[in-house]
């Protein structure tokens, strides 16, 4: 698919619209895409949802890489992860990770 090619090595990418678009499945559909076209291009995968456990969106991924709600206790030990290997070996040595956070802006965890 042409629009997976035009992604940069490094993006950031935000899908915003009201609810009931299809944000998700968006989401989701791109991130098949990309890890179809080349298994490796993330070292790590992480999807924060609120919605996940129950509806199975990101079921395509390993159950480890589903996190229910938003957990900021992981993002960090992610950035520190992430600031070591950029101290230790500079940008480049740094793995490429993908942070999702599908249905937890303005929503809650039910803990």
């Amino acid at each position: 698919m042409e629009l997976i090619h035009d992604f940069p090595e490094h993006f950031q990418c935000i899908i915003t619209s009201k609810r009931n678009i299809g944000k998700s499945f968006l989401a989701r559909y791109l991130v098949y895409l990309l890890i179809k076209e080349n298994p490796k291009r993330f070292s790590y995968i992480r999807v924060f949802s609120n919605t996940a456990h129950i509806n199975g969106d990101w079921s395509f991924l390993p159950d480890e890489y589903v996190k229910k709600g938003f957990q900021d206790d992981v993002v960090q030990t992610i950035l520190k992860f992430q600031e070591k290997k950029v101290v230790e070996g500079g940008q480049e040595s740094a793995p490429s990770c993908l942070l999702i956070y599908d249905d937890v802006i303005g929503g809650r965890s039910d803990d």
